[in-house]
Formats: structure tokens, sequence, C-alpha cells
């Protein structure tokens, strides 16, 4: 089974990450992350990863830029899923998937476009829904 983990920060440094990729691989599962930022080196058995760039906050203006992110350029959710649909690398990932996993609740947007393209694979919010899926 080939997973797709989607995520927006560092991946490295998310709780009970490093249990599921364990648990995947060790079933033979394959796992690759498509993240905002760059996978951090790590000696965890990941088949690959994409580094989509970092999402524009404006957090510079202050207020008036947190305002004006939520228009332009848009959420961190909507960065995320229109830089995946501009990479394809990350939809080459996403479309060959047998289960896409989100790990974040900003995450949903990118899943949900995702599922659109390949509706045959699941798409399941959070580490541990996507493990009691995949019965690992």
């Amino acid at each position: 089974m080939k997973v797709v983990v989607v995520t927006i920060g560092r991946f490295a440094y998310v709780k009970g990450a490093e249990d599921a990729v364990r648990r995947w691989t060790s079933a033979g599962d394959t796992v690759s992350v498509v993240s905002l930022r760059k996978l951090d080196p790590v000696d965890w058995p990941i088949e690959g990863s994409v580094d989509l760039g970092q999402p524009r906050t404006l957090k510079r203006l202050g207020k008036v830029g947190a305002v004006l992110s939520r228009v332009w350029p848009g959420s961190v959710g909507r960065q995320l899923a229109s830089k995946i649909r501009g990479s394809k690398q990350a939809r080459a990932l996403l479309d060959g998937a047998d289960l896409v996993c989100g790990v974040e609740p900003v995450t949903a947007q990118a899943l949900y476009r995702s599922s659109r393209r390949n509706p045959d694979a699941p798409h399941i919010m959070g580490l541990d829904p996507a493990l009691s899926y995949s019965q690992r």
C-alpha cells in the first residue's frame, strides 16, 4: 500500500509520526510526505518527500497583515491546496496513493481536492484514524 501524508508543519515533530511511519513500513507499506516545509533529516524509512515551499503569512505587517493574508494570498490551507495543484511531483504522489492522510485540520481542503481526482483512495484526517483504517 502506498501511503501519502499531507502536512503543513514539520512532520518530524508531529506527535506519533515516527510510530505511524514505522508501523506502516513494517507491514510492507511505502510512506511519502507532502509538506509546505522541508522534511527534516530523519532516519525513518520514508520513501520520498515533496517540499512545496513556505506559506505567505504576512505576519510582518501585524494585525493588518493577518487580515490581509486571509484574502491574499489566502489561508494556509488554501495555499497548500494551490501549491499541490501546481506541483507535478505532489500530484503524482497523491494520484498514485492507496491511502492519503492529512495531519492537521488545515489540510482538509487539499484532501478534498485530492479525493476528487483520486476517489478510489480513502482520504483520512489524522494519523490514528489512518492507522486504524489500514489496520496497522
